[in-house]
């Protein structure tokens, strides 16, 4: 701050020295004249904050440095562009923009480039491939759009009167200075869908909607009150019909936690339940391991220090009548007494109790408090568990379950006592968690921001959020700026008023305040309103260091365009783990040839034969998918005759079809076990005479999936058939095993282990024989810039014996690729093969000395994507083999040049084995 104030105050004296005047008579860092005046230089204010912010926030030098001048350059490049329209305007017509309405719209984009930036530069939690199922989102756009038009047609009508009482209100610290344009159409706006979301809770009302529920209670050291938590469910339970089980999930306790807790639960009249060890840390963990245990259709989350109220499970799961609603939850109602209590109060009415249920109304609602929440079970299930590692994983998961067209909610009848932090270390270290996780939730789901799916969760709230939050930690550097400047230079005109400066935590939110104070009936915490004021300062001074404690790296990480992020993540391998996003069930010919293949009809009976088996021997929640994948691949390759030992040109057009279908089967929805299967046909052209076929499986385990680090083994075997026109070739079959460990966003190590057999028919060319192999692998990638450049280098051991010493040989290897993206749609890739072999077949038997061949590849390629389908690619390398037998000598220049496309046909999945 201390850093911020001298970069403001050295600006603002420099503008005002004549040569600086004359280039910026506004005072600011203004190229063209506007109409009017403004209260603040706003450029002035952005540009100290960002190089400020840069300076002393966490990262890499270089990370910071680079972070820097990516804000600076973009807010200049905006200020520009506006400054360029006016310009344009001006020579056109006579009109010119109002220069305070540029400074506010300038204002709202800094906003933007700072929070997008940081979220980019920042170490964020993985982009998942975001499952979102294609829901009307006309009826809440249209509620969106009267409820705007009716309070902007109210708000005008009034600015159009020029009442008294708005003259009058205008010139008090309290709206300070501002007209109805501010103090009128945002409360009005919010409290219309205040009214139609409250008309939609209303429809569940006595429902009598009472199933059977578990609760799920992480906790951790929590001797001191999870008696109180068990008394206070075992009261909700009472007025509830259903029946409630409770387990407690012992988080890795050092104090008396279980014990306590089974003491608790054996003295229970109304619930019965039990304790569940989990030794790993961390709240996702508790939650994940108590989603496996739950046996009914519904489970409710709540935290340890939750007690609630006598009807909270009543009022909760009366919402669920409606087969629409997925997500549901309360008010967090502070215990009172504490430092922060009353403001607290003011708090959670104006956002749960009002906002919430003004943008379930829309659709919109993003999160609900995790301190007690209700989902249907088979949902967190369906979406892998709750994110580990991730401040947020509450909202994280109520989004996600959002998008699968399914409503989320607060129901203001239902209520919680949650606890408060005392201490102001408490309440810092929660503010801290509670602010990163906007950008955790917001850089998981960036998927609902970029993709085209009509959601506005995605296009309006997410953003918004990530903007307010920007606006709320510049709100302490910007009164500070308002004074300074106050204090310096009033500004033009003596326009600065000490009002405009006070409505920053004064004017429209406290009258958003008051209304939902007065709708929620809680008409005592009205006295808490200056509390609450000294408390949105402190919660913005927690905005802006929580903000400073994410990690800058100098990564590019959310630039990637939708349809190629799954190609070009470093986390692709996590993101096979979970289901993919739902596409449209056809992708034109090549689909159509797909779907009707021999290879899909297999693949189908193969899926029904899994899902059939997995819903008779119990495994509850099983998530299965079958997926069709066509690719069809036209290519040119030009091979120089020299290059072939034969001499056979190679110079025509092969155009080939290759057929795969998957079936996927996952025993445990959090990915740990994974089974793969699949059927691959291919077919050339004529000319070549060739048919290939075969069957491969595989079954996988990962570990740790949602973290940095993970381990990884997969087990796989196939078989391959191959038929020429003389009829059969040959037959092999494959068993790999891999085991993959990654260290850390940048870095993993492999190692696999291959081993196989060949059994060759007499009618080829070469006699028959049988064969044997075996190849170790060692292999380490690097993502110095994570999707930027990826490199990876592989070394190996093989060997091949046959069984009269045709084709046996030892060799020794190195493979190596670089990929970088060059721009948005092009992709360079650099690669090399390089090996020795020496032979002991029956050619070399005739020489003195074995037969050794070396082989020196190198290549370079360049992908051209002209949709997320159809991929132009040209490949240029030169080949070079040396051997001591003159006659397999050869080098030569290899080309191809072709498309390639690739699609997917659809997805069956089933997630109960109660579906139909």
């Amino acid at each position: 701050m201390l850093v911020f104030t001298l970069l403001c105050a050295a600006q603002l004296w420099l503008l005002e020295q004549p040569a600086m005047l004359s280039m910026f008579p506004s005072h600011d860092y203004i190229l063209t004249r506007y109409a009017g005046e403004y209260a603040l230089s706003t450029r002035v204010l952005f540009l100290s904050f960002f190089v400020a912010f840069s300076l002393f926030t966490t990262g890499t030098i270089g990370g910071r440095l680079v972070l820097m001048a990516d804000l600076i350059l973009h807010f200049l490049l905006i200020c520009m562009l506006f400054d360029l329209v006016n310009t344009a305007i001006g020579f056109f017509s006579v009109y010119a923009i109002p220069l305070d309405v540029i400074q506010i719209i300038v204002g709202v984009f800094g906003f933007g480039i700072f929070a997008f930036k940081l979220m980019e530069r920042g170490t964020m939690p993985i982009r998942l491939a975001m499952r979102h199922k294609t829901y009307r989102v006309r009826k809440a756009l249209l509620r969106l759009v009267l409820c705007a038009v009716a309070a902007a047609t109210i708000t005008m009508i009034v600015a159009i009167q020029d009442f008294h009482a708005v003259r009058m209100l205008r010139d008090i610290a309290l709206l300070g200075g501002l007209g109805p344009g501010v103090f009128l159409f945002l409360p009005l706006f919010v409290v219309m869908l205040y009214a139609l979301g409250r008309l939609d809770q209303a429809r569940h009302i006595d429902s009598g909607f009472q199933p059977p529920v578990t609760v799920i209670v992480p906790a951790h050291n929590e001797a001191y009150i999870i008696v109180d938590t068990i008394k206070a469910l075992d009261r909700a339970a009472a007025r509830y019909v259903g029946t409630v089980t409770v387990l407690i999930m012992n988080n890795a306790s050092t104090d008396d936690t279980a014990a306590i807790a089974s003491g608790g639960l054996r003295h229970c009249e109304h619930v019965t339940g039990r304790v569940i060890d989990v030794d790993t840390p961390g709240k996702a963990n508790a939650l994940n391991e108590g989603l496996w245990h739950t046996e009914t259709e519904f489970v409710v989350r709540v935290d340890a220090d939750t007690l609630l109220a006598p009807d909270a499970l009543r009022f909760a799961l009366e919402n669920f009548e409606d087969p629409e609603v997925g997500v549901v939850g309360g008010i967090p109602v502070p215990p009172g007494g504490g430092r922060f209590d009353r403001a607290r109060r003011v708090e959670v009415l104006l956002k749960h109790g009002f906002y919430s249920v003004a943008f379930s109304a829309i659709d919109c609602l993003v999160g609900v408090p995790g301190m007690f929440v209700v989902y249907r079970t088979a949902h967190p299930r369906q979406l892998g568990g709750f994110a580990r590692g991730v401040n947020g994983e509450d909202t994280d998961m109520s989004v996600r379950i959002a998008e699968l067209g399914l409503k989320s909610m607060v129901d203001p009848r239902v209520s919680y006592i949650s606890e408060v932090p005392a201490s102001y270390r408490h309440m810092r270290e929660q503010r801290l968690r509670w602010f990163r996780s906007v950008f955790h939730v917001s850089a998981r789901c960036f998927d609902l921001v970029d993709s085209a799916w009509p959601t506005l969760r995605g296009k309006l709230i997410l953003p918004y959020m990530l903007i307010n939050s920007a606006r709320r930690a510049m709100m302490l550097p910007l009164v500070s700026f308002g004074l300074l400047q106050l204090a310096i230079h009033p500004g033009p005109g003596g326009n600065l008023y000490i009002q405009s400066i006070l409505a920053v935590f004064l004017g429209a939110p406290m009258i958003v305040a008051v209304i939902a104070i007065a709708l929620n009936r809680q008409f005592g915490a009205i006295l808490a309103l200056p509390e609450y004021i000294l408390f949105r300062a402190v919660r913005a001074y927690f905005t802006m260091e929580s903000m400073m404690t994410i990690i800058i790296a100098g990564g590019r990480y959310n630039e990637v365009a939708p349809e190629r992020i799954e190609r070009l993540n470093p986390f692709r391998e996590y993101l096979d783990s979970v289901p993919e996003r739902e596409r449209p069930a056809a992708v034109g010919e090549a689909g159509d040839r797909a779907a009707g293949s021999m290879a899909g009809m297999i693949a189908l009976f193969a899926a029904a034969t899994v899902l059939f088996g997995a819903t008779s021997t119990g495994q509850a929640q099983a998530q299965s998918a079958l997926a069709f994948d066509q690719e069809v691949y036209v290519a040119r390759q030009v091979v120089p005759p020299d290059v072939l030992e034969s001499g056979v040109d190679q110079d025509r057009l092969l155009p080939s079809v290759n057929s795969e279908s998957y079936l996927t089967y996952r025993a445990r929805d959090d990915g740990s076990l994974l089974l793969r299967g699949g059927f691959i046909m291919s077919r050339f052209a004529e000319n070549a005479a060739y048919d290939r076929y075969g069957f491969d499986a595989a079954a996988e385990y990962r570990r740790d999936l949602d973290q940095q680090e993970n381990w990884q083994l997969r087990l796989q075997g196939d078989l391959r058939s191959v038929a020429g026109e003389d009829g059969h070739i040959f037959t092999r079959q494959r068993l790999s095993a891999l085991v993959n460990k990654r260290h850390s966003p940048e870095h993993s190590s492999r190692g696999r282990l291959v081993v196989g057999r060949r059994d060759q028919n007499e009618s080829n060319t070469f006699s028959g024989f049988d064969q044997t192999e075996w190849r170790a692998e060692l292999g380490h990638a690097w993502r110095p810039r994570r999707d930027r450049l990826f490199l990876l280098g592989t070394a190996y051991l093989e060997t091949v014996d046959a069984d009269d010493d045709r084709f046996t040989y030892d060799g020794i290897g190195v493979w190596g690729l670089a990929r970088v993206p060059v721009a948005d749609r092009l992709e360079v890739t650099a690669r090399l093969t390089a090996y020795r072999r020496e032979y002991e077949d029956a050619f070399s038997a005739s020489i003195p000395e074995s037969r050794r061949d070396t082989r020196l590849w190198p290549r370079a390629s360049v992908d051209y994507f002209l949709t997320d389908r159809w991929i132009a690619f040209g490949e240029v390398g030169y080949d070079i083999n040396v051997s001591n037998i003159e006659t397999r000598d050869y080098d030569g220049i290899t080309a191809m040049l072709g498309a390639r496309f690739s699609g997917s046909l659809g997805e069956f999945s089933m997630n109960s084995p109660d579906d139909d």
